[in-house]
């Protein structure tokens, strides 16, 4: 078991020795020379000197401190800036590729598609008009032809009448025809027994009934022709007034094949007038794409612009980060008086005789009766004196850790904080650094647990967080 010797806390009384002693474990701004003797007026002038130096060093920290935790979010803010800029400039580059795209579809497809379409337009409009005063010709014609069929049918019923009036005459003449054979055959007769007296006379009886037949043979020629006429006239009316029935209907037709072509003129019209808005329109969206392609290509360029610039504060931020962190690793060597207020009360807490002979379960609620009196404390823990540990993580609330568990059985035999305390026997506060868990910059205090007869139990480590410790030291 590790103990403490005797000497490890002997007293070193001269300046020179002090300061040597200030310069083991970094540099000891805090340092208190003592005043006396020949050396007094030396110790009083480096005394002020550390405590100017450790003010403004104490300042210096602070502000680089501030600017190391600004350093990540300009940081997080190049970053975005970056990646909305890449998604700016690539969007800017797809908007403009698809604006030439639409401007070259535009130019070379739909604006002389619109232009065919309007040419089209305005020759089926002259088509259908053409159509339409073609019908309107058709029509009267018909009408013309329906006029005349009406005086065709008006001639074929006179001259059925003045044939019939024809008829009742030959059939008069043939009867008279008849009689005059009849009255002719009697007169011969008569003029027979007349004997030589009545030759003469059946002469002339036998001339008028060979006239009288001659006549009645005419009149059945006539009839057979008046007949035939009237067959004739009867047929020409029938098909007179089957011609004007279907020219009826075609009128009818043509009437409507009028209105339709109307229609379709009208609509015709429309289209055409719609169509050579649609082209006035296209053609004035192809001036509009291309000087919005125009202005899409000026965004594009300033979105490169921005891109780059934006790349450049990433660089930048990641720079003042790592130049942040640097001051502050540089600053870390120096010791302060907030490094002896932390060193001072966690050198305290250690002597509480529960942290080095007590259970797990006594040692865990004493730290987190500390942690509430320090909160500059992030996170509390003992080691076993091999360096391995023993309790749970006892944090802060807000605290978290990089790794899974509580930490009950974590190595730390490697650092330095641990070997220092153990070789030494005495409190270590190590240099400033960032934290993996939270990216916070902290130290770790280092004190040796020693019990009753003097031997090492273990090493409490706390880590500090700077921010609050100079908070609180301050």
């Amino acid at each position: 078991m590790p103990r403490i010797t005797a000497l490890a806390s002997q007293p070193r009384q001269t300046v020179a020795a002090r300061i040597e002693d200030a310069t083991t474990e970094g540099l000891d701004l805090s340092l208190s020379l003592p005043e006396t003797g020949r050396q007094a007026d030396v110790a009083a002038a480096l005394n002020t000197l550390l405590d100017r130096t450790a003010a403004q060093i104490t300042d210096t920290m602070g502000s680089a401190l501030r600017l190391s935790e600004t350093a990540p979010t300009l940081a997080d803010l190049a970053r975005t800036g970056e990646s909305q800029s890449t998604a700016l400039s690539d969007a800017a580059n797809h908007i403009a590729a698809a604006s030439e795209e639409m401007t070259t579809t535009l130019e070379q497809e739909i604006t002389p598609s619109t232009e065919e379409l309007a040419r089209y337009a305005g020759q089926v409009t002259g088509l259908v008009d053409a159509s339409h005063r073609r019908g309107e010709a058709i029509a009267r014609h018909m009408s013309d032809l329906d006029t005349r069929l009406q005086a065709l049918e008006s001639q074929v019923d006179a001259l059925q009448a003045r044939t019939s009036e024809v008829s009742e005459v030959v059939g008069l003449i043939s009867r008279i025809a008849g009689q005059t054979n009849i009255l002719a055959l009697n007169a011969a007769i008569e003029a027979a027994r007349a004997g030589q007296y009545g030759q003469g006379f059946a002469v002339v009886a036998e001339e008028v009934r060979q006239l009288a037949q001659q006549t009645g043979e005419a009149t059945g020629r006539v009839s057979g022709v008046i007949e035939g006429l009237t067959t004739g006239m009867e047929e020409t009316g029938s098909a007179a007034e089957s011609v004007r029935a279907g020219l009826t209907e075609s009128q009818a037709d043509v009437t409507t094949t009028l209105d339709e072509l109307d229609s379709a003129r009208q609509a015709m019209a429309d289209l055409d007038s719609r169509s050579q808005r649609i082209s006035t329109a296209m053609h004035q969206m192809n001036t509009t794409t291309q000087g919005v392609a125009e202005q899409v290509h000026e965004v594009a360029s300033v979105s490169a612009t921005i891109l780059e610039q934006s790349r450049k504060v990433n660089h930048a931020s990641q720079r003042i980060h790592e130049y942040s962190d640097e001051v502050l690793t540089s600053l870390g060597a120096f010791r302060l008086a907030a490094h002896g207020h932390a060193r001072t009360a966690v050198t305290g807490l250690a002597a509480d005789p529960a942290l080095a002979g007590g259970g797990r379960d006594e040692r865990e609620r004493r730290l987190r009766e500390a942690l509430s009196e320090m909160p500059w404390v992030e996170l509390f823990y003992i080691t076993s004196p091999a360096g391995d540990q023993v309790t749970a993580n006892v944090a802060q609330a807000s605290f978290t850790t990089s790794y899974e568990g509580d930490g009950s059985g974590r190595d730390w035999s490697g650092r330095d904080w641990f070997r220092r305390a153990m070789s030494t026997g005495r409190a270590c506060v190590t240099d400033i650094y960032r934290s993996a868990a939270n990216n916070q910059f902290c130290l770790t205090v280092g004190v040796p647990l020693v019990d009753a007869r003097g031997d090492i139990r273990g090493v409490l480590g706390a880590d500090v967080s700077l921010d609050r410790l100079l908070e609180v030291a301050g």
